[in-house]
């Protein structure tokens, strides 16, 4: 009887197992970083301790961007309280960083009507240097650079920017705002903190020039004043990875700062890397904090701002971009045939090489600087008729292997005129395994490398060339994309079902005999 119980049970419990294994029901990387700031709010609907304002501040933006607008009225009481209250420890600090993160915040969720607003404002604007002439003329005061008089500064100006610009009393004052903080950018693009201090990792909302530059992009922009440079230098640390030290937040600002540029590319492949930053409880955190290895609510609310961005993006980082050309399609023996290749994303190794009816002709190294290569090859080892095969096999930093090849014919003169030629193609690969057999050598970062049949030139040119998209080698169940691979489960459970219905449950069964009483 036992036996047959659990053969009627079977089928539902083998069902309730196939749908758990079912990945449309695996929470995504948002949702688990969005369950753990409900989690952790503290009581009186705030997160964080003691001075953390702008930790709930963020919190508040970042849930009613997913719509758990639950969790943001309780914010929006305990921030009214502080924001209002002159002698809180809001305004007490005299840095405009805080009040104007929470000023920011009511504005950010439409809720700037539950605060009085003009009031608020007021205040915050008295933060700002107005004496003319004056080198910081313009800027907001916040950090203690002396540790005694606070002093006026890019995070300060940027968060006050944001806080401001839609409030009326303010707009006189824009330009010598952003003007101030213009003249705080670098040459290549970043940002530095005061005058005198690039950055400091004590200041949570920018700790180091990466955030503090995609802070300032985003305060700009927000401002109608896009900043090429700043978005250039943003760029460059995404092709390392953002110091690959896990700086969740530097690559959650900048990957807002680039979905506000209107960099999708760069967008996505930073959010790629954030998930990889991920930890076990859903949770974030930089590696500048000073308990690194647990889950903290400023790093984590913006990790959901930047995790709800759209992306479609496959690389992580950065977008890699490879360019393989030939000079020549066609050359007679013995000639030279100059091959370039362009490297632009984040790359840890790269190696060229050319073969011919395989086996190696010449191998060489590549030297990856800055994340941007561009290598030209003069190749005169052409002594053989026939195809040349020239592929460039590159290492991400995160991700599978990449080759990229392209050909060139060496024929005779007396050769048939109406020969086809190979025409010249850059392919890309992804493989999983060793990108090819004939490989001979590869670089990490540095290093030189030249054969007898090669001279190694570096040059700043540029050149073009038209990838050849490849079919998918995987077939199968494998291929299915996640809401195929959803529906075929659920039909698969449901057929089973029926199965198990129909046959087994018919044959385990037994009437009811009335005789036995």
């Amino acid at each position: 009887m036992a036996n047959k119980r659990a053969l009627r049970i079977f089928p539902f419990f083998f069902i309730f197992f196939l749908l758990l294994a079912n990945p449309a029901f695996a929470k995504s990387e948002l949702e688990k970083t969005t369950d753990w700031l409900k989690k952790n709010q503290n009581l009186d609907g705030s997160w964080g301790g003691i001075q953390q304002e702008h930790f709930t501040a963020s919190a508040m933006i970042a849930l009613y961007e997913t719509g758990e607008y639950n969790f943001t009225s309780n914010a929006t009481y305990c921030l009214k309280q502080q924001i209002e209250n002159f002698s809180s420890s809001v305004w007490k600090a005299k840095e405009a960083d805080i009040p104007a993160i929470i000023i920011y915040s009511f504005y950010a969720t439409e809720n700037e009507n539950a605060i009085d607003i003009a009031s608020v404002s007021d205040k915050l604007m008295g933060y700002q240097n107005m004496s003319d002439g004056t080198k910081s003329y313009g800027g907001f005061i916040g950090f203690m650079e002396d540790r005694k008089t606070p002093v006026e500064n890019s995070v300060d100006t940027a968060l006050s920017l944001l806080a401001l610009w839609n409030y009326e009393n303010f707009a006189g004052r824009k330009d010598i705002a952003i003007n101030f903080l213009k003249s705080l950018q670098n040459e290549d693009g970043s940002f530095n903190l005061t005058f005198k201090t690039s950055s400091h990792t004590l200041y949570s909302l920018a700790p180091d020039a990466i955030s503090l530059t995609a802070l300032a992009s985003i305060a700009l922009n927000e401002a109608g004043q896009g900043n090429a440079k700043a978005i250039e230098f943003l760029k460059s640390s995404a092709r390392s990875c953002f110091g690959n030290e896990g700086r969740s937040y530097s690559a959650a600002l900048s990957a807002i700062a680039f979905d506000k540029a209107g960099e999708s590319d760069y967008a996505g492949a930073a959010v790629n890397y954030l998930k990889m930053l991920q930890k076990s409880d859903g949770g974030f955190s930089d590696y500048t904090r000073t308990d690194p290895s647990s889950s903290n609510a400023l790093d984590t609310t913006w990790a959901v701002m930047a995790l709800s961005i759209e992306n479609t993006a496959s690389d992580i980082c950065a977008p890699l971009d490879v360019e393989l050309t030939a000079g020549t399609d066609v050359i007679q023996p013995g000639e030279t045939e100059n091959i370039s290749l362009n490297i632009l994303g984040a790359i840890s190794s790269a190696a060229m090489n050319i073969t011919y009816t395989n086996s190696t002709v010449a191998g060489f190294p590549i030297n990856y600087s800055k994340n941007v290569a561009h290598y030209e090859i003069i190749f005169n080892d052409t002594n053989h008729s026939g195809t040349y095969n020239v592929s460039a096999q590159i290492e991400p930093m995160h991700g599978e292997p990449v080759i990229h090849i392209c050909s060139f014919e060496v024929e005779n003169e007396t050769a048939d005129s109406t020969t086809t030629t190979t025409e010249q193609t850059t392919t890309s690969i992804n493989t999983t395994t060793s990108a090819s057999t004939t490989t001979t050598a590869a670089a990490s970062g540095g290093g030189s490398g030249t054969t007898t049949s090669a001279e190694t030139t570096i040059t700043a040119e540029e050149t073009t060339t038209t990838e050849v998209a490849q079919p998918s080698a995987v077939t199968g169940f494998a291929s299915l994309s996640l809401p195929q691979v959803s529906v075929l489960t659920v039909a698969l459970s449901f057929i089973t079902f029926l199965i198990m219905w129909k046959v087994v449950l018919p044959r385990t069964s037994t009437k009811y005999d009335y005789r036995s009483r």
